[in-house]
């Protein structure tokens, strides 16, 4: 059996703010309190392997709907004005 991770303050902080997350979303993904995130952020409270397991899962889950919902947005730049493309088809 493998050992498990725990995380240190240092890396929960800096993958959430790479993430771009506030500490009440990662809070959200982690079914715990504000607090309880910011205590294990600030290194007051150790998260445990499990959670962090959760977390790192959970914000896996997010970052894919985040590029799906990117993918499929409409880039202005790329829409060309229907008119304009069938100029000179008469």
């Amino acid at each position: 059996m493998s050992a498990y991770h725990i995380p240190t303050a240092s890396e929960i902080l800096n993958t959430r703010l790479r993430s771009e997350l506030t500490q009440e979303d990662c809070a959200h993904l982690c079914c715990v309190t504000y607090k309880t995130w910011a205590r294990w952020e600030t290194g007051k409270t150790p998260m445990s392997a499990g959670m962090w397991k959760l977390f790192t899962i959970e914000l896996d889950r997010v970052t894919k709907q985040r590029e799906q919902t990117q993918s499929h947005e409409v880039n202005e730049e790329n829409v060309v004005d229907l008119k304009q493309l069938s100029n000179g088809w008469d």
